[in-house]
C-alpha cells in the first residue's frame, strides 16, 4: 500500500472560496512504478494522484469556532458533489479514481479543499492511501 499525510498545525484564516493550506508531508510510502512515476506529489494546497488506481481520502479539519459553512473536495479545481464536511464532523471521507496508464499523467487529479464561508481553522490533517492498483 502507498500512502501520503499532510499536516498543517498553523492557524489558517480563509476568506470565502479560498483554498486550504495542507501543511507539509508528515508521513510518506511512495516508490515509483516501472516507468519512474511516484503516485504522489504534493504542494502547500494540493496532493496530485499521479498513477491509475483507487485512492481513499480522509479529510481532518479542526476550526477555532463553531463553523456553519461546508468544505468541499475539489479535483483539479471542480467541487465534487457529496464530498463534503459540514456542522460538527468536519471530515470528509472519499475515495477518487484514477484511470492514467503508465507513462501518461494526462489523466492525474489534483486533489484540494475549499471553504464557502470565511473561517480560521487550528489544524489540518489529510492522508491518502493508493487502495487498488
Amino acid at each position: 500500500m502507498l500512502l501520503i499525510g499532510l499536516q498543517n498545525p498553523t492557524a489558517q484564516t480563509l476568506a470565502v472560496d479560498e483554498t486550504i493550506s495542507l501543511g507539509n508531508v508528515y508521513r510518506r510510502f511512495d516508490k515509483p512504478n516501472d516507468c519512474g512515476i511516484y503516485a504522489f506529489t504534493n504542494t502547500s494546497t494540493g496532493i496530485t494522484l499521479n498513477r491509475k488506481g483507487i485512492y481513499h481520502i480522509t479529510a481532518n479539519f479542526y476550526p477555532s469556532a463553531a463553523f456553519a459553512g461546508t468544505i468541499t473536495l475539489l479535483e483539479n479545481g471542480v467541487p465534487v458533489p457529496g464530498a463534503i464536511a459540514n456542522g460538527e464532523n468536519l471530515t470528509i471521507d472519499y475515495y477518487v479514481v484514477v484511470d492514467s496508464n503508465c507513462g501518461w499523467t494526462s489523466n492525474a487529479k489534483t486533489i484540494s479543499f475549499t471553504t464557502d464561508t470565511a473561517l480560521t481553522l487550528d489544524n489540518v490533517v489529510v492522508n491518502i492511501t493508493k487502495e487498488v492498483a
